[in-house]
């Protein structure tokens, strides 16, 4: 048999060795030879092969195939180098694949046990070729500027650097707007923008900034993001400078709302540029502030049941449900603005009553793989996604059964059924009333108005508005905003972002190279899951016991635990004989004495020996079997005849008085009747 190459031969080898299930040793293993034999006692099996230095080949020259050993499920040759190779197309399409569930693959497709940093190692080896050169890719950002505008005129490409002292420029930040998703916004969606920021995960520690909006069927519709060393006011301001010029926006933002979260850099910097703009606050983040020192289940419903009442009277009734479970309880809620968090101070001319950033969440969470790779190969894989969802919102318009979205249609359908609930009056003309227990609310049609607000915030008709319609006989899907229209949806997706050519393809230019920032090293392994927020539940394994009440194994109160049990009587300081006895007598079922007995009890008024017992924690069993106490000194030990010795029996021992003679002598020499028999040393 013939191979290529050594490295030919080695890679059959290992897969010969794996699917075979025996283990190899190499006798040699150089380039000219390569000689193995199988591990296994009294196993003949054995392969010879060198190099033909008139053909270059790898000849196979001693082979003898005959086993007599069994299988086994481990196997040196499946290491990581190996299942990098093997799982390759795997890994590349799911770059997050745990370690365990490489495991699972190896011991399915090859019956064999590998080490949990085996796979680790191999995933990261698998990963490492595909995220882009690290250095490389940051010196070529001017030139994906060029590419970029040059496929895709029109759009806005920023890079931002810094020059150093030493002549080098430092990468600082990096700003992408396709042309087509900014005459999309323009055209196709409501003026809503969430704003957020994400960590990067690759090698350049950095954030994505992104501005997202909801297209007609209330599904994220990205607009632009940016790279950036930190979030802050700085990068925030550069961002929405840009963007801002981009969108048009010309009136400091008095037709637009911003959704944000908490970031006191994004606030700033919005109070700063968009000074008129109705700024929202995600009432999760909210949630998740406030909770700190309000916790439980009611609360939290309490909480939400105050963020969507949509009219005046519906939000104090649900602050005064929310005062009945604590002191100040509502009056911390209302410190955080309802301005900006409740649905009741909206502004009803948008058409968008979101209380929270989810559309911005959902897109960090979409593009979770790309922000893994370097800069260009993120970038890049963003574009893709963004280009290839375009193409797919052609065929999921030819599903809808209706002239408006799937979304607004379940909505109105819901809208429907509470509608049949209500109790309807005409005045002759306009006007209806509509009783909705415990509310009376009024509608108008012409002016598409109703007094639960709820119309008008979300551009749907409300329970009380359908009832009118249907008593008015009119069409009620006329009465649905026109950012739900097919229309109008299709308008956002008429435009298309084009195609870029690799980096490969580039042609060499005069632009300057930019230095890559600098890599930061952060200690221990790296997080992969974002932070939970107090309060909120993990998706599996094991519950936290964040707010439950502790109870006392002692005196069986709650509030505390038996180490801090007001109750616990105190520690008595007990001989060594009385401890070790009743440990003793557990064990063996009689009462033995200690060797130090007869000195502690010919101490009278002279001081007794300090014991102290180690303190073995709670752990399962602890306090079973025997545990030698942890002795401090023996004290001071006088005898009848006036013989004073320290530290009696133990290696720092020292003779202070010996009788009638004050000289101070050796305690090796003493010939008292001390009443102690020392276990070790001299007798």
């Amino acid at each position: 048999m013939v191979f290529e190459n050594v490295k030919k031969f080695r890679e059959a080898l290992s897969k010969y060795a794996i699917e075979r299930g025996c283990q190899l040793d190499k006798i040699h293993n150089d380039q000219r030879r390569v000689k193995v034999k199988c591990k296994a006692n009294g196993c003949p099996w054995i392969l010879y092969a060198s190099k033909d230095f008139k053909s270059s080949d790898f000849i196979i020259k001693t082979y003898n195939p005959r086993h007599k050993c069994y299988r086994t499920n481990t196997n040196t040759m499946c290491n990581s180098k190996f299942l990098a190779k093997y799982y390759k197309s795997r890994i590349v399409s799911q770059p997050c694949k745990k370690g365990w569930e490489i495991q699972d693959l190896v011991r399915t497709d090859m019956g064999l046990y590998v080490g949990k940093f085996v796979c680790l190692k191999a995933r990261k080896m698998v990963l490492k070729k595909i995220m882009g050169d690290h250095v490389a890719e940051f010196s070529r950002i001017y030139d994906y500027r060029d590419m970029f505008l040059e496929s895709n005129p029109e759009s806005t490409c920023v890079v931002k650097v810094t020059n150093c002292d030493d002549g080098k420029k430092l990468f600082h930040s990096f700003y992408i707007c396709f042309s087509a998703l900014k005459k999309g916004f323009i055209e196709g969606c409501r003026k809503c923008i969430g704003l957020d920021g994400c960590f990067l995960k690759g090698i350049s520690k950095g954030q994505l900034l992104v501005a997202i909006v909801k297209d007609g069927n209330n599904q994220m519709f990205p607009i632009a993001w940016a790279v950036v060393g930190t979030e802050s006011r700085e990068t925030w301001t550069w961002f929405l400078r840009i963007l801002k010029s981009d969108l048009d926006i010309n009136d400091e933002g008095e037709r637009l709302t911003i959704i944000s979260d908490m970031q006191k850099g994004l606030y700033l910097a919005v109070q700063e540029l968009l000074p008129k703009c109705e700024h929202r606050m995600c009432a999760r983040h909210i949630l998740a502030n406030w909770s700190k020192n309000w916790k439980g289940v009611e609360e939290r419903k309490r909480f939400w049941a105050c963020a969507r009442s949509t009219f005046e009277a519906e939000l104090r009734k649900n602050l005064d449900k929310l005062a009945q479970l604590g002191k100040d309880i509502s009056n911390d809620l209302v410190n955080f603005n309802p301005n900006r968090w409740s649905k009741a101070q909206f502004r009803t001319s948008l058409k968008c009553d979101s209380v929270d950033n989810n559309m911005a969440e959902s897109f960090n969470a979409w593009v979770l793989g790309a922000r893994h790779k370097t800069i260009i190969s993120m970038l890049e894989e963003i574009r893709k996604k963004v280009m290839n969802r375009f193409t797919k919102v052609i065929t999921f318009v030819n599903s809808w059964t209706h002239d408006i979205s799937p979304m607004a249609m379940l909505v109105l359908n819901t809208n429907v059924k509470k509608s049949m609930r209500v109790e309807i009056s005409w005045n002759g003309d306009i006007g209806y009333e509509v009783k909705d227990s415990p509310y009376i609310h009024v509608v108008n049609l012409i002016q598409g108005t109703c007094t639960c607000r709820s119309w008008g915030l979300k551009g749907i008709p409300c329970a009380h508005a359908i009832a009118a319609i249907h008593h008015d006989e009119a069409n009620l899907l006329e009465s649905v905003c026109k950012w739900y229209k097919k229309e109008t949806y299709l308008k956002a997706y008429k435009h298309f972002l084009q195609p870029v050519t690799n980096m490969k393809m580039w042609p060499k230019t005069l632009n300057p190279k930019v230095e890559p920032p600098p890599v930061r090293k952060m200690p221990g392994r790296p997080g992969k899951k974002r932070k939970k927020e107090l309060g909120e539940v993990p998706s599996s394994g094991k519950l936290p016991k964040r707010g439950k009440t502790m109870s006392c194994s002692a005196c069986k109160s709650k509030g505390h635990n038996i180490r801090t049990c007001p109750n616990k009587p105190p520690a008595t300081s007990q001989g060594i004989a009385t401890s070790q006895a009743s440990a003793s007598s557990k064990r063996s079922g009689k009462q033995k004495s200690h060797p130090t007995q007869a000195v502690q009890q010919s101490q009278s008024s002279e001081p007794s020996q300090a014991i102290v017992q180690s303190d073995n924690g709670n752990r399962k069993g602890a306090n079973n079997a025997f545990k030698r106490p942890k002795v401090v000194g023996h004290g001071v030990f006088v005898s009848k005849d006036g013989f004073i010795c320290a530290e009696q029996g133990r290696s720092i021992s020292k003779v202070i008085k010996s009788g009638a003679q004050e000289k101070l002598i050796s305690s090796a020499i003493v010939t008292g009747d001390l009443g102690y028999v020392p276990s070790k040393g001299l007798k």
